[in-house]
């Protein structure tokens, strides 16, 4: 069992790794990485992280394995709703501190403003509030959409993983009980 644990664990930190390398990857232009588009996008992969261990290491055990169906997916809701509607907010509140000032003029000293996500408005534009609120909504669906995915894969492979330890404990008895014969 604990050799199964540990790949499962192994397994875990990989996939993990290799999502919060894709913000890296993304926010890479001309050899400069754009590290303050990278850290907003940590955010609320922290945020899908510490759901995914949440369901993983708490509430697929505690419910869904004593078949507390009902209330596993009342938890899930309830803990997928607080942690995306906290770090929405901080990811809207860390965006808007960044963009709030006067953006350098060059990027580093090859990429000049205009290839850079913070060149700033025209002069006297200013974005509708109503379409800042909907981008607000729409992130949190957006982000919640992907939760449930989260959750279906994180509690398929705990349920795998549990699947295979009990097959190898009816194997292992099965041997027992028929080397007596």
């Amino acid at each position: 069992y604990k050799k199964l644990w540990f790949i499962e664990l192994l397994t875990y930190l990989l996939i993990w790794f290799f999502v919060f390398a894709v913000p890296v990857y993304y926010n890479h232009l001309y050899g400069t990485i754009f590290w303050e588009n990278v850290y907003s996008e940590w955010i609320i992969l922290t945020a899908f992280l510490l759901i995914f261990i949440i369901n993983v290491y708490a509430l697929v055990p505690s419910l869904l394995f004593k078949k507390k169906y009902a209330l596993y997916f009342t938890s899930c809701f309830i803990v997928c709703s607080a942690i995306i509607y906290a770090f929405v907010y901080l990811y809207v509140d860390y965006n808007a501190k960044l963009n709030s000032g006067m953006p350098p003029m060059e990027i580093s000293p090859d990429i000049p403003m205009e290839l850079s996500s913070k060149m700033p408005f025209a002069k006297g534009f200013r974005p509708d509030s109503n379409i800042l609120q909907s981008s607000n909504n729409t992130i949190l669906l957006n982000n919640f959409l992907v939760l449930i995915l989260i959750i279906v894969a994180s509690s398929s492979l705990k349920l795998f993983t549990r699947w295979i330890s009990e097959d190898k404990r009816i194997r292992r008895n099965s041997k027992k009980k028929w080397s007596y014969y």
